[in-house]
């Protein structure tokens, strides 16, 4: 093997078949000895065999550096070009600051944060957004056909639980919204599905109403409009009544229990539900 750039060359080793020098050559090669170490500790890898040109080199056969594509190194490279991640070219790790994920087109509303970029090849890849900030939030997206979908969010319990929103009839929020206030509770889902309850004491008055009574109870303002134009199902329930409504809109309903005989005075607890859409 050649002698890697860096080494001086080594002198002839003292040999007993040449006695006449045998002593010189000795002294030489043990003085040479003494640099040699010193030079040896200064080479790398680049001495012995071709090493990456910078951190994102793809050429094959190549050592590579530390921190190549991210791995193995104390940061990852930082990404602030426009549109630079639609334009990675190699399977690796980058950084996003939050102030350029809008310039690298990275997802909508996401902080700073880790990519990964990986290749299939020229024609599709896959790509993560990783935060590192609390909220912790996790993007995907595809390159197919040429061209790049769009960001998805990936749900974990950090962000099941948070504000639903929708465009054109596709979820662009978390999965699950959850309220409450004086008008009671309600759960919204990323499908548009929306329920309300409430739960409160009643002290019943009824009215004969034929072989029956019944009691119309206060107008239930919704704790969350349903979708406008919507009337959403209605269910009254109370101890030894059945219920229903003697109107429904997507505001509110007016709540009417019966029963077979006069429960007036006592107070029973009324439950109410309606399920229906929020879009």
């Amino acid at each position: 093997m050649a002698t890697p750039a860096g080494i001086t060359a080594p002198p002839s080793a003292p040999s007993r078949s040449s006695p006449a020098t045998f002593s010189a050559d000795a002294e030489a090669f043990v003085a040479w000895f003494s640099t040699f170490l010193d030079d040896w500790a200064g080479l790398d890898a680049a001495d012995f065999f071709p090493v990456q040109s910078s951190l994102t080199d793809p050429t094959q056969n190549r050592a590579m550096l530390t921190g190549a594509f991210g791995l193995g190194g104390g940061y990852m490279t930082q990404l602030s070009a426009a549109n630079a991640l639609d334009t990675l070219s190699e399977t690796g790790f980058w950084a996003v600051l939050g102030a350029d994920v809008a310039t690298v087109n990275g997802p909508t509303g996401a902080g700073v944060g880790l990519v990964q970029n990986m290749m299939w090849n020229s024609g599709n890849r896959v790509q993560f957004y990783m935060e590192v900030g609390a909220s912790a939030g996790i993007w995907q997206r595809r390159y197919s056909d040429s061209s790049w979908g769009d960001w998805y969010q990936m749900f974990s319990q950090k962000n099941l639980i948070g504000t639903v929103s929708q465009s054109s009839g596709d979820p662009t929020g978390d999965a699950m919204e959850r309220g409450s206030n004086a008008n009671g509770e309600y759960v919204r889902l990323a499908d548009g599905t929306q329920i309300c309850t409430r739960v409160f004491d009643h002290t019943l008055s009824m009215s004969a109403a034929g072989s029956v009574y019944t009691e119309n109870l206060s107008p239930w303002t919704f704790p969350a409009n349903f979708v406008s134009g919507s009337v959403p199902s209605f269910h009254c329930n109370m101890r030894a009544c059945w219920g229903g409504a003697d109107n429904v809109t997507n505001g509110y309903a007016i709540p009417k229990v019966y029963s077979h005989d006069d429960k007036s005075t006592s107070t029973r607890k009324a439950h109410l539900l309606a399920v229906g859409r929020w879009f």
